[in-house]
């Protein structure tokens, strides 16, 4: 993206990419107030329990470097795009797990297009926004990743006590195709 371009639609690009810098941290935290739910009617284990989590985080972790690395090379918006594809299949996935085993490979899928949000979210901000505009628009992206973090335990305790623990993932599933339909 030359600067020009991406200077003349920076806000559009800042609230696009702050829906991925959102959705990331919000499934990494959302999980924790579901998981006891899950866990018994799912008939998990405690430490399939907590491979639930850590499927996510550690996948995240682990590719978020190299993708990000990716990314630079061949095409952030590709790469962050691709990212809210695997994301919300990965919620799809997980919203239908019958079990362990599915519902840890969804999350390792979330994790996946998680990594691909959060290296290219802000990798995007940056190349959209002029110099003198970047720390105010950083601090708005940065703002999404702490809002997921700090709304993921009370939505997730609202989804699952209204609703069921279904609802923590499938709730990804519009705004992923919003957002992939916007891109």
């Amino acid at each position: 993206m030359t600067p020009e371009h991406g200077y003349s639609r920076r806000w559009e690009i800042l609230a696009f990419t702050s829906v991925g810098a959102f959705m990331a941290p919000l499934d990494g935290s959302i999980i924790s107030v579901a998981l006891p739910v899950m866990g018994s009617q799912l008939g998990l284990s405690f430490e399939g329990t907590l491979w639930v989590q850590a499927a996510y985080l550690l996948t995240m972790a682990v590719l978020l470097i190299p993708l990000g690395r990716l990314a630079d090379q061949r095409g952030r918006l590709r790469f962050y795009l691709t990212g809210i594809a695997l994301f919300t299949l990965g919620s799809l996935g997980a919203a239908m797990a019958t079990g362990s085993t599915s519902l840890i490979l969804a999350r390792v899928l979330q994790g996946c297009g998680g990594a691909l949000l959060s290296s290219t979210s802000s990798a995007l901000v940056t190349a959209a926004f002029p110099p003198n505009e970047r720390g105010r628009a950083m601090g708005i992206n940065v703002m999404s990743v702490y809002a997921g973090l700090s709304l993921g335990p009370p939505l997730g305790g609202f989804l699952v006590d209204g609703l069921s623990w279904h609802w923590i993932f499938l709730i990804n599933i519009p705004i992923g195709i919003a957002v992939m339909l916007w891109g």
